[in-house]
């Protein structure tokens, strides 16, 4: 299977979840924690009508998942910058991450990041390999951290599951999970 056929199964799939899970509507207002080219952001606005901001480390995917994404609905930022609108008040009714906590250098910082992004209550849904694959010097390594026990430390678990009926590929589901967590209140 090629990326973009995994991509436009995957795609279609999570947006529904999603759609489902975060409970989404017009009014609705998402983080999307690792946003990448926006692709599930763009089909959660066309779908849900709903607003979303892209976090994402790097520039040029943020530059890109603009154009991608190509509406009102959608605004990226980096880390710091979303750090700045918590600080100043800044609430999101939900929030994804899709195959990105598994990659990030410090999980537990930004974990907590989405944590006091969201509204009291508020869900949080996660897709994410079983194990660790951080870039280092040699390639992709594992480090050991559970990303899923520092979730379940700040978040109450609402449902845990396999992924076989949101991926294209059983490699990639025989290897990996989806959670949906909420806000303690």
């Amino acid at each position: 299977m090629t990326t973009n056929e995994r991509w436009e199964i995957e795609t279609q799939n999570l947006s529904e979840q999603l759609g489902r899970e975060l409970n989404l509507n017009s009014e609705s207002r998402i983080l999307d924690y690792g946003c990448g080219i926006g692709r599930v952001a763009k089909a959660l606005i066309e779908r849900y009508r709903c607003t979303v901001i892209g976090v994402d480390i790097s520039p040029d995917m943020r530059r890109l998942a603009v154009d991608y994404v190509g509406s009102e609905r959608f605004v990226t930022c980096d880390p710091a910058k979303i750090d700045q609108m918590i600080k100043e008040g800044f609430q999101a009714t939900g929030a994804y991450a899709c195959w990105v906590l598994q990659h990030c250098r410090a999980p537990e910082q930004d974990i907590e990041r989405i944590q006091l992004a969201l509204a009291p209550g508020a869900h949080f849904f996660v897709l994410n390999s079983d194990h660790r694959w951080v870039p280092t010097d040699r390639g992709w390594a594992a480090d050991g951290i559970s990303v899923e026990n520092l979730l379940a430390a700040r978040f109450e678990t609402v449902s845990k599951s396999g992924v076989s009926q949101l991926v294209g590929s059983k490699i990639l589901a025989d290897q990996s999970y989806a959670m949906l967590l909420k806000v303690r209140s």
